[in-house]
């Protein structure tokens, strides 16, 4: 079988195309810049965008329910997935750049994070009321911190403008 030039060039370009089109998938990869570059970090499951464009709206969340928000922003350990729990079971992965939303029955919970040695809180949490929080990681010479520490609405909503909604993988 004979194939002539333009035959193999139109070939050429299809797979060309299919190469450099993204692949639709419930994981998408966040980016993030490492030493000034921007790079591939880790694929975490994430939300489509609407829903993720209501959540950057910080409604109040039911009457019934408290809702929670956790940011996770910075390029600090971009390589490494942030596990996150509630009253340790595991609900999603975070990547740099990423945020959780999600409501939860009112009273004492417990919220956990693990990129390096983790970090857990113990709250009581009000229904009709939003929570923020951010996971805070840092890397000094040998040594790894991660806490989570509660933050303000208005840190929320800036921190917002920037990051993705990962999607809850049960709760």
């Amino acid at each position: 079988m004979k194939i002539s030039l333009p035959h193999s060039f139109s070939v050429f370009i299809c797979l060309y195309c299919v190469s450099i089109v993204p692949v639709h998938s419930a994981n998408k990869t966040a980016s993030c810049k490492i030493f000034g570059s921007w790079r591939e970090c880790i694929s975490v499951p994430m939300a489509d965008d609407a829903d993720e464009m209501q959540a950057k709206e910080l409604h109040l969340p039911t009457a019934e329910k408290a809702k929670l928000y956790l940011v996770r922003s910075g390029f600090v350990a971009a390589q490494l997935p942030t596990r996150v729990s509630l009253d340790q079971k595991k609900i999603t992965t975070l990547a740099p750049d990423t945020f959780i939303a999600f409501e939860v029955s009112p009273g004492k919970h417990q919220l956990g994070s693990a990129t390096f040695g983790g970090d857990q809180i113990e709250r009581e949490f009000k229904a009709g009321v939003a929570y923020f929080y951010k996971v805070n990681l840092g890397i000094y010479f040998n040594q790894r911190n991660e806490h989570i520490s509660r933050i303000n609405k208005s840190e929320t909503q800036q921190l917002l403008a920037h990051l993705h909604l990962a999607k809850i993988d049960h709760e």
